[in-house]
């Protein structure tokens, strides 16, 4: 165990030193990879700090919703795969409606606060099935999580690169992107690492301690319990009480889940709106000068 603390440490001291020379590097070079005063753009800060949540919420809901499917509900793998799919359609309706919508409405940031309590609720939702949930009702699950990310996706990013000038849309564009993307990949690792622990203590309290054991040694792999090699020699009722164990240690994954997004909701109320772009038509000289770009 010092061993593995003694790695984390170095692991952590590298990054933090590398952090710390590539913002002096930043800050001294005439054209930074990433100006630092965009960080002074309210508009961008909360754009970036939603992207990040969203990205946290949606990629748990992703990964972790072929489990349901296929450990929970026990459905092929083929299948699950297809089930999913509401989750895009969703997604891509939503992203449609709010591109349309957000141009045509002058408080377009509830809107993206309208997403985010959709997202939560949807996550809710998914937090409480149970070996005996339709396959359905997952299914409307999905539908509500796309829905609620399809909707933060195109607002915050239309948002932000009307909110600073025009040599800096590349920027913004890309750092969004960029912590969506680490908001992912944090939240899979940190869903991934608590399901790995709670399954492992709800198997304990399904099974008898002979059992518990030999199927416990595999808990941090949830595919390798499910796989149909190995559940096609499990007795019914054992294998029934896994598919309980691992419903509720996805229960305490998607609540996870649903605390980040409702944390989304709370971020979204104090974005600042500016005008967009592509409603610069609509709005009059003067407004427009009132509110100005970022970096003009």
């Amino acid at each position: 165990m010092a061993r593995y603390r003694l790695r984390w440490g170095l692991h952590l001291d590298g990054d933090a030193l590398m952090a710390v020379i590539f913002f002096i590097i930043e800050r001294r070079d005439r054209h930074p990879i990433v100006p630092f005063e965009l960080w002074k753009n309210p508009t961008y800060t909360v754009s970036t700090i939603i992207g990040f949540l969203l990205g946290f919420a949606m990629f748990g809901a992703i990964i972790f919703v072929g489990l349901v499917y296929q450990g929970v509900l026990g459905i092929p793998a083929t299948n699950s795969g297809l089930l999913i799919t509401p989750l895009m359609v969703g997604l891509i309706s939503a992203s449609i409606v709010t591109g349309q919508l957000m141009v045509r409405i002058k408080r377009y940031r509830y809107i993206g606060t309208v997403g985010a309590v959709i997202l939560t609720i949807g996550l809710v939702l998914l937090a409480q099935v149970t070996v005996g949930t339709p396959e359905i009702e997952v299914v409307r699950d999905l539908v509500l999580i796309g829905l609620g990310v399809g909707v933060g996706m195109p607002l915050y990013l239309n948002a932000t690169q009307s909110a600073v000038d025009a040599r800096f849309l590349g920027v913004v564009s890309s750092q969004i992107q960029f912590w969506r993307n680490i908001g992912s990949t944090v939240g899979v690792a940190l869903l991934g690492s608590v399901l790995g622990h709670e399954l492992t203590q709800k198997i304990a309290a399904a099974l008898p301690s002979q059992l518990a054991g030999a199927v416990s040694a595999k808990a941090g792999n949830a595919q390798a319990i499910f796989n149909p090699a190995a559940t096609g020699q499990m007795p019914p009722p054992v294998l029934l009480a896994i598919r309980g164990a691992l419903a509720s240690g996805l229960h305490d994954v998607f609540l996870i889940a649903a605390a980040v997004a409702a944390l989304a909701v709370v971020v979204s109320l104090f974005l600042q709106e500016v005008p967009l772009r592509g409603r610069a038509d609509r709005v009059s000289r003067p407004e427009v000068e009132r509110a100005p770009a970022f970096g003009d």
